[in-house]
This record gives C-alpha cells, sequence and structure tokens, in this order.
C-alpha cells in the first residue's frame, strides 16, 4: 500500500506553540467544528490539521486578551503525491493484473483489473491526506503575543 507523504511526514494534527509576554497566560482555541484546546504559555495547542474557523485567544487576568484567527491552507507534502501517485499506479496496475490472474482472468477481464488497480493507485494518496487532513497546513504555525495592561477606570 501506498501512502501519501503529508500523512506519512506529519500526520493529522500540527503543534502550535504559543507565547506570550508576559508568561503564564491562558490560550484558549476554538473551531467552527466545535473542537476546543486549551494550554498555559509558553506552550503547544494541538490543532486538527483540516479544521477550518478556529481561532486562538490568548489572556491573563489584568491584560486584554488578544485573539489570533488561523487559516487553514495546503501543506507543501502534497507536491510529494506526484511520486506517491506515479509509485501507486505502478503497483496498482501490477496488483490488478495479478489479482486478476489468480481468479483466472484473461484478456480484457486482465486490462480491466490492472486499469482499475492503476486508478486506486492513483488516486488513494491523494484521498488518504485528505481524508486524515495531512493535506492541509494551519497558519501562522506559531503564536507569540505581546499582552497589554489593561486601563484603569
Amino acid at each position: 500500500m501506498t501512502l501519501h507523504c503529508g500523512t506519512v511526514t506529519h500526520g493529522s494534527t500540527q503543534r502550535l506553540p504559543v507565547t506570550s509576554t508576559p508568561p503564564g497566560a491562558t490560550a484558549r482555541m476554538v473551531c467552527a467544528d466545535g473542537t476546543k484546546s486549551e494550554v498555559t504559555v509558553p506552550g503547544a495547542l494541538v490543532v486538527p490539521r483540516n479544521a477550518e474557523g478556529c481561532s486562538v485567544t490568548v489572556e491573563k487576568n489584568g491584560y486584554r486578551p488578544q485573539s489570533v484567527a488561523l487559516r487553514r491552507g495546503k501543506s507543501g507534502a502534497m507536491v510529494a503525491n506526484v511520486g506517491a501517485s506515479a509509485v501507486g499506479v505502478v503497483v496498482g496496475i501490477v496488483g490488478g493484473a495479478v489479482t486478476c490472474a489468480i481468479a483466472r482472468g484473461s484478456g480484457s477481464a486482465l486490462d480491466a483489473c490492472a486499469a482499475a488497480g492503476g486508478l486506486v493507485g492513483l488516486l488513494f494518496p491523494g484521498w488518504l491526506d485528505a481524508r486524515t487532513g495531512a493535506m492541509y497546513t494551519q497558519h501562522p504555525d506559531r503564536i507569540d503575543v505581546i499582552l497589554q495592561p489593561e486601563s484603569k477606570p
């Protein structure tokens, strides 16, 4: 089985380092799908790569909170999909042909099995990365905030 590089190299979640001045603030992440995470900073939030509509709010008593919106974008690991798909096509064609031959297929049936195997090998790596979210990355890839003291009335 061929796996796309995004799934193999960085998985379906992303560590998002968060720091604040002063330290000791709380960072809370909320995404449109209801995903939530919280960490005392300095620390790192774990963000699903495929999450959308996420924002991180950093707050500490006596300081004004700051929010940062995350943007989901395509990961550079998707470029490796071309190589993974090429290998997947070859493996799929051979695997399809062998499977069909074992089942005593011949002629056009053997060709159809090889073609079906090749198609699966072509599409599977991209499908896997889309399914796991590994084809995405969240931006910014780190959050550093300087909290401002609240104004005294």
